[in-house]
């Protein structure tokens, strides 16, 4: 039988992106797949095929910054974004992912209703000089969540 992890991995290869490949899977109440999504340009075009200048010159950008000058979605974003357009509540369910959510797309996660976060890679908060309490910020989105956010056991 296919384990959580397993799956993640599977999703996380269909993405895009070249600078790292994320899958996420969201989960309902009841246990239900939702969604799956994994991260990369939106459309036909891919940010591995040099659309996306971040991607394509990630040694100038710091990490975790400046995700509004990235053209692709993160997994998670797809994730949202999929099910808005399918019509899709995710009010209650769970988001698993390959890679912990970053800032932004924790904001989007606790704005959509959903109750918890799995994952198997930390996301390691950056250090921003002109935000000191990101690491803060951060941590009160997280306590929106019922079920908080936390790693995938791996065993």
């Amino acid at each position: 039988m296919e384990t959580i992890v397993q799956k993640l991995e599977y999703i996380a290869k269909q993405g895009t992106c070249s600078k790292k490949k994320v899958g996420c899977l969201v989960v309902g109440p009841a246990g239900d797949e939702i969604v799956t999504a994994a991260n990369g340009r939106p459309g036909a075009s891919r940010c591995a095929d040099g659309h996306c200048y971040r991607c394509e010159a990630s040694q100038e950008f710091v990490h975790g910054r400046d995700h509004d000058l990235c053209s692709c979605l993160h997994a998670e974003q797809a994730a949202i974004t999929q099910a808005a357009r399918k019509g899709i509540r995710l009010e209650g369910a769970t988001l698993y992912s390959t890679y912990q959510p970053c800032l932004t797309c924790l904001k989007l996660i606790v704005g959509a209703g959903l109750v918890g976060v799995r994952f198997i890679e930390p996301w390691i908060i950056p250090t921003v000089v002109e935000v000191p309490n990101l690491a803060n910020d951060y941590h009160s989105l997280i306590e929106l969540m019922p079920a908080g956010m936390s790693p995938i056991n791996r065993d």
